[in-house]
């Protein structure tokens, strides 16, 4: 697996001028990041169902930002057998462990890793995963260099 290196977060879009019937927050840093480099990542609740799902490789596997929400992981990943690594891990995460797996989805491949997500009180009320994508053959790399320079220019 290529190593990734962050050496910044550069912001692409300029943020929008709230108005008074129109207030906005400014655009978190993370955003920015999200929407270019590719990866998944999604929070889910105590039953594990999504509770959301952003990600610049959404948009390669035909998704949009939180089209997922509400999706139980067992059905979203259904496909991987009964011995469904993905759900093992978000189990496990539930339980306090944090955990790394990789899993298919679409015609992609992905190193993920998950963690229990936490209140303010530390009680675990779901989990978190980040999931990096492996496909980075030339038609993956060309087609992410070419979303990049259209949202620059």
């Amino acid at each position: 697996m290529k190593e990734w290196n962050l050496r910044g977060i550069t912001q692409v879009e300029p943020a929008p001028v709230p108005t008074a019937s129109a207030p906005t927050d400014p655009p978190h840093p993370f955003r920015a990041l999200l929407d270019q480099v590719p990866a998944l990542l999604w929070t889910t609740d105590e039953t594990l169902r999504l509770t959301s799902c952003v990600g610049a490789a959404l948009a390669e596997l035909g998704l949009g930002p939180n089209q997922l929400v509400g999706t139980k992981l067992f059905d979203l990943f259904e496909d991987q057998g009964p011995r469904n690594e993905a759900v093992a891990a978000h189990r496990r995460a539930l339980l306090g462990a944090s955990t790394a797996f990789e899993i298919d989805w679409g015609n992609r491949r992905f190193h993920a890793a998950v963690a229990p997500l936490h209140d303010g009180s530390f009680t675990v009320i779901g989990a978190v995963c980040i999931a990096l994508e492996k496909s980075t053959g030339p038609a993956v790399v060309s087609a992410r260099s070419r979303r990049l320079a259209d949202s620059v220019a």
